[in-house]
């Protein structure tokens, strides 16, 4: 553009091509290397969403580096060689309609300087405020209609006992080919591999297992989510049978949680089944459980230590008979040429079968030869237990955790059950705290927001090795936030959500927002120190000969990115969705703000009288 320019004004082809590189080479690598240092947090961030987007860093900069060399040598080339052989046109006259509007109003503003800040503070202000409306999602559902349905027995429970439960669901997901469901596959006693980035593989457990069921579509996997919940109601009395959608983004065990942490057990647990109850009473919600599980039966051996003392049998003594009684205890091998076989003691009678048996379990003494019944040095008895304790930073916590209803976001979740939990009688000490999809995307955005001062000590320091000012720096600086704007507009308009990808948009925003504006100051510099122009005429100016090559990059740019808007699906039309706005506003902002943001930090006046030599013609002298 900028040889076209010169060329009109009667500049021969070579020397067009030859002064626009000169004049243009610098501040095109400033800007491309300030575009590529706002991706460098998402290459940085140490975070499990980092595996979707860490190449975008590697992808741009390379791209944009190369396009700065193609810019420097293959366009002036092609442009000396086709361009040369075209007829000689007048030079570009930018007094047509549009051009001289743009001129009135950014007179009008330059003029009315301090109510032009105002109304766009305002604007950001109240755009901030609209952030409230739009819907918060980490990552959207997959479009794969695949489901895990997990299978979890009782504590202890017999791999055959759980592959009778999972031959159970099998029967039932035949009856639903070739209707619903395409095809499925079973791992019992383990999670499986992790064949998916949002699949977490579960340890091997025997009372464990996993169904992976692909359906035939969306409309049949949401179907069958509420066909096999019911089957699981009607059939599973002691498993515990939840359904999981293949999502995107990192894995998380589920979409919502809460944790509850405190010392005492029986309060954290009275909590946590409020907190169960009242998203029992929602409808946004299925499966609700805790970590816990539910409270079992549990064999408590009380040993008196008096007791045992006069008895002479230590705690080890009483953990070897009760071990050689109801499980039986190795005491040797017996080897042949192949293998070892253990050699087992165990007592002759079963002790499983009742609580007096194992009353009157005998306790053998070491070195008398002689045993005393277990009840005369311990007291025995069973208590409802929780089958597992979990701690959390050392501290006893039960997790709250639920599967969402199809269409539903974890943060709508929240939105339900904060005024609720925030309305419960907490002790000192016990708190509460979000986990699942919440605290992964806390973690992924907090592990980008950590690695931004890196970036922005390269962007400072680019800028200023640029502009060799520190005033041109903050000028540049303080315009990045306004791009915002246009990203909440442009979500709230399209219907979509912020999450991870939308934040990535933002982020990549910083640099196109950037290097807008560094093309606009370095011009009006040209137009002050070069071509000695006076510093009104210099603003308007330059941000007349900078508005065609800064529109064509806008357009061009949300040319390329309306395509993974319409049809790059629910994972990267938000990040599309917010470059597209935030380039169109940026660009109102390249061209309207940073001129008054120039003009109020180099203290440069527009009086009321003052008329533009320019206002209504504003073709350029080529003697100039």
């Amino acid at each position: 553009e900028s040889i076209v320019v010169k060329m009109d004004e009667g500049a021969l082809p070579l020397k067009a091509a030859i002064d626009s590189v000169k004049e243009l080479r610098i501040s095109l690598l400033t800007s491309s290397l300030t575009t590529a240092a706002a991706f460098l947090p998402i290459y940085l961030a140490q975070s499990a969403a980092s595996e979707y987007t860490a190449d975008l860093f590697k992808v741009v900069t390379i791209t944009l580096l190369v396009s700065w060399v193609l810019s420097l040598t293959m366009i002036p080339i092609l442009a000396y060689f086709f361009l040369s052989k075209k007829k000689r046109r007048t030079p570009y006259s930018y007094n047509n309609p549009f051009c001289n509007t743009y001129k009135k109003l950014l007179l009008s503003s330059l003029k009315h300087r301090h109510i032009a800040v105002a109304a766009i503070f305002l604007l950001f202000v109240v755009a901030l405020l609209m952030t409230n409306f739009i819907e918060k999602n980490f990552f959207p559902p997959s479009e794969q209609p695949s489901m895990v349905v997990r299978i979890t027995m009782p504590e202890g429970s017999d791999i055959s006992v759980t592959q009778k439960s999972v031959e159970e669901m099998e029967r039932f997901l035949r009856t639903k080919q070739p209707e619903l469901v395409k095809n499925f596959t079973s791992f019992i006693g383990s999670g499986g591999p992790r064949f998916w980035i949002n699949n977490t593989p579960v340890p091997a457990s025997s009372n464990y297992a996993e169904i992976l069921v692909n359906a035939t579509s969306l409309d049949a996997y949401k179907k069958l989510q509420r066909q096999i919940d019911d089957f699981e109601y009607n059939h599973f009395a002691d498993a515990d049978v939840s359904v999981k959608k293949l999502d995107n983004g990192p894995p998380v065990k589920s979409p919502f949680a809460v944790r509850i942490i405190g010392k005492d057990i029986d309060y954290i647990t009275e909590i946590a089944k409020k907190i169960k109850n009242k998203l029992a009473s929602s409808e946004l919600v299925h499966h609700i459980s805790d970590d816990w599980g539910e409270r079992t039966p549990v064999v408590i051996v009380d040993i008196n230590p008096s007791l045992a003392y006069h008895a002479g049998v230590s705690y080890n003594d009483i953990a070897r008979s009760l071990q050689t009684a109801i499980k039986g205890r190795d005491i040797s091998e017996f080897h042949t040429q192949t293998k070892s076989i253990p050699i087992t003691l165990r007592s002759t009678e079963s002790v499983n079968s009742s609580i007096s048996e194992l009353r009157n379990t005998l306790v053998f003494i070491p070195g008398s030869g002689k045993s005393v019944p277990l009840t005369q040095v311990a007291d025995v008895d069973i208590l409802w237990k929780p089958p597992k304790v979990v701690r959390y930073n050392t501290i006893h916590t039960i997790t709250v955790q639920t599967e969402l209803l199809e269409g539903v976001t974890a943060f709508e979740v929240k939105d339900f059950l904060e005024p609720y939990l925030r309305s419960l009688d907490w002790r000192d000490g016990y708190r509460y705290e979000y986990g699942g999809e919440i605290e992964s995307s806390q973690k992924a955005q907090g592990a980008v927001t950590q690695k931004l001062p890196v970036a922005a000590l390269i962007i400072v320091l680019l800028l200023v090795a640029q502009f060799n000012s520190y005033k041109r720096t903050i000028l540049i600086l303080v315009t990045i936030p306004l791009g915002i704007i246009g990203v909440i507009i442009g979500l709230l308009l399209t219907h979509s959500y912020f999450g991870f990808m939308t934040y990535l948009g933002v982020i990549s925003l910083i640099g196109i927002v950037i290097n807008n504006a560094i093309i606009l100051i370095e011009r009006i510099e040209y137009e002050k120190d070069v071509l000695h122009t006076p510093p009104q005429d210099a603003i308007i100016e330059a941000a007349q000969r900078r508005m065609r090559p800064i529109l064509l990059t806008t357009l061009t740019t949300i040319a390329g990115l309306v395509p993974l808007w319409l049809s790059g699906g629910p994972l990267w039309e938000p990040m599309a969705v917010a470059l597209i706005f935030g380039l169109a506003f940026s660009t109102v902002l390249t061209l309207g703000v940073v001129p008054i943001f120039y003009a109020i930090l180099f203290k440069i006046d527009y009086p009321y009288d003052y008329t533009y030599r320019y206002l209504e013609s504003c073709i350029f002298d080529p003697k100039r």
